[in-house]
């Protein structure tokens, strides 16, 4: 029967080497700590030479505050901090250490010499350490204000920890990974790496330089192009955490979710939900195809109601656009009355009278605004923020003091539900402005005289389908070969090669036939623009430019409309 083992007390060697390894488990927890001791030293440049990827040589040399000559002595014993010195100064720490173990972890695992200079002391004194002693008392040398701390054949006497690290070329990449970091987050210190014996430095910023420049020099061009800065103040920055969605339960709202699935057309889902997007035609029409057929859509329209139905379903917990700087209320106002668009009459009193109307119905409101729609309003009147309904997506701000007296003129606030009906309606129209504007495409055909012989309708009229009545307009195969390829030829008498059918032997129409392939549609179309060209009065422009799978609008093309169209598919 085997005996139970006796339990001893480890050796402090023993016990100091295993804490010291979990402490600093490779070089760059290492250099993690001798550069978070070098920036709470106040150091404006930071050099670190390597050898062997750490193991061999690890030294970085600061130009902070230096280390006193009587520190030198428990420098590297545990426990032992220039930060802290009472159990609630941890509620108020500012540094990036504390506990004081860094140096002494490094110091049972490694061989450690320290130089270092205050500005006090007329020269730098240099000592060495083992096992956290100082192994002889700190000789004078000559060196620089600052601290060098050189760690040299790290792991000698933990063999197996020394075994699981990988290369020296993969332990400097994650040194040069590290130091990349701190260079980033610390712009306004320099910081330079350089393997040893090589005058290059793999990674060199200067001091008091930028986040932005810092990233360029570390990453490259491509990279710094993409950041996109964001502004804060630690001191009025608040954090609200969400585990869910907030959920609504006004009867109002929920009445309004309920019209909306009750109108709800089952076929017009599908065919947005399954649709291809083909192209714009202009900033107000783009064509999507859904399995065989064509359509031209109204995206302004299908915008707006997306957003006005993601204003009901996503009531209560919307983010927030905020402003770099506040918009005062009374200024969008005043911008919004001097324009035509607002219809201001003197008989209506005068813009003063009206801007300070504005501003009080709305701060009067601003808690409400604030709850459920994260339109934040201060007590000044100034907005400094807007609902952030669609990911990645901004309204047009031009549309916004507009939008702010519309809020005042047409939301019905004295009724619940349709103070929140006419307030998403209004949102969502201010949202969706850019693609609603009747000036572009008024623009677009004046300026086209693109017209076939003898056709009743401008082509581009024809294809931009100018209905206001709907939000998406169907045309089949044998719309457009009616309304195109049959003005490609000119003569009633070929039409037979339109596409328009043949008979077979009972003679009937056969289905084939009669409906071209979607290839053969695109190949008329483009027949049909390519003789379009050719008339005098086109003057050898091409109005489109059709592609087999991309119909662009060379005048005016929107990117935004191919990504709302996206979104229109995902909902």
């Amino acid at each position: 029967m085997s005996k139970p083992g006796v339990i001893r007390k480890l050796d402090e060697a023993v016990i100091n080497r295993i804490a010291a390894g979990e402490v600093i488990q490779r070089p760059s927890n290492a250099l993690k700590e001798m550069i978070e001791n070098s920036l709470d030293a106040k150091s404006s440049d930071i050099q670190i030479n390597v050898h062997g990827g750490g193991l061999k040589l690890l030294q970085i040399q600061d130009n902070g505050t230096g280390i006193r000559k009587e520190d030198l002595e428990i420098l590297c014993e545990r426990f032992t901090t220039s930060k802290l010195e009472k159990f609630e100064d941890l509620s108020c720490i500012a540094t990036y250490g504390f506990r004081g173990e860094a140096l002494a972890s490094i110091s049972h695992i490694a061989h450690l010499t320290i130089k270092t200079k205050t500005a006090e002391d007329k020269c730098a004194f240099k000592a060495s350490y083992a096992d956290s002693r100082l192994l002889e008392q700190p000789k004078p040398c000559a060196g620089n204000q600052g601290t060098q701390i050189t760690v040299e054949d790290l792991f000698y006497n933990v063999a197996t920890r020394r075994k699981t690290l990988k290369s020296s070329s993969e332990e400097f990449a994650k040194l040069a990974d590290m130091v990349g970091r701190y260079a980033i987050h610390n712009a306004r210190v320099g910081f330079s790496l350089r393997k040893q014996g090589e005058s290059m430095a793999v990674i060199r910023t200067p001091p008091n330089s930028s986040i932005v420049d810092n990233i360029r020099s570390i990453y490259g061009n491509a990279v710094s192009k993409e950041i996109l800065e964001v502004e804060e103040v630690d001191q009025v920055l608040g954090v609200k955490l969400k585990g869910e969605k907030r959920e609504i339960r006004l009867t109002s709202v929920l009445e309004l979710r309920q019209s909306v699935e009750n109108e709800l057309h089952l076929g017009l889902r599908e065919t947005v939900k399954n649709s291809t997007f083909v192209g714009c035609v202009s900033f107000k029409r783009a064509m999507i195809q859904h399995e065989t057929k064509l359509y031209l859509c109204n995206t302004g329209k299908l915008c707006e109601e997306m957003l006005y139905q993601i204003m009901l379903y996503d009531f209560g917990n919307f983010g927030a656009l905020k402003f770099t700087n506040s918009m005062p209320l009374y200024d969008l106002a005043r911008m919004a009355l001097d324009c035509e668009e607002c219809g201001w009459k003197e008989t209506d009193g005068t813009k003063e009278e009206i801007a300070t109307i504005v501003v009080d119905h709305l701060v009067t409101r601003a808690a409400m605004l604030d709850d459920y729609f994260s339109m934040q309003i201060d007590g000044e009147g100034n907005l400094k923020s807007i609902p952030y309904l669609v990911d990645k997506f901004c309204p047009d701000m031009s549309g916004l003091p507009i939008y702010i007296l519309r809020l005042t003129t047409e939301v019905e606030w004295d009724n619940e539900r349709e103070c929140f009906k006419t307030f998403c309606r209004e949102t969502a129209k201010f949202y969706s402005e850019l693609f609603t504007r009747d000036d572009v495409d008024d623009d677009i055909l004046e300026n086209a005289t693109f017209q076939f012989e003898d056709s009743p309708k401008d082509s581009l009229e024809w294809l931009l389908c100018d209905s206001n009545d709907q939000g998406f307009q169907i045309m089949t195969d044998d719309e457009i070969l009616e309304s195109v390829v049959d003005q490609q030829q000119g003569d009633e008498e070929d039409n037979d090669e339109t596409g328009e059918g043949t008979e077979d032997e009972t003679g009937e129409e056969t289905e084939d036939e009669r409906v071209p392939t979607h290839g053969g549609v695109f190949t008329c179309f483009e027949n049909a623009l390519k003789w379009m060209e050719q008339q005098p009065e086109c003057g050898g422009v091409q109005p489109l430019a059709v592609k087999r799978d991309l119909v662009v609008q060379k005048r005016v093309a929107s990117s935004k409309q191919c990504t709302l169209l996206e979104m229109l598919q995902v909902k």
